[in-house]
């Protein structure tokens, strides 16, 4: 899978995206969060309850959820990916 993965890299160089991004995208079946490979922009994330909160620092989500259940960094691109409830994928 690891060798199918760097063919698929090298014949598709130019549509990947290379460089630092972070990027939050949103539907109306949830939201996925997703930072560069090489994590040169930062991402957190964090939830509480029902909610999920992103943003690239972690002291933003504290100014809106001083106490979030669980606040992590995920690793380079890694998704983070947040379903409405009775959505099953996007």
């Amino acid at each position: 899978q690891q060798e199918l993965f760097k063919s698929i890299r090298a014949v598709y160089s130019s549509a990947l995206v290379n460089g630092p991004f972070s990027i939050i995208l949103g539907c109306n079946k949830g939201i996925v969060a997703l930072n560069d490979r090489i994590k040169l922009r930062p991402m957190v994330a964090a939830t509480k309850g029902d909610f999920v909160f992103i943003a690239s620092e972690e002291a933003a989500i504290r100014t809106v959820c001083p106490n979030p259940e669980k606040i992590w960094a995920p690793m380079g691109g890694e998704p983070v990916i947040a379903l409405l409830e009775g959505v099953e994928s996007i």
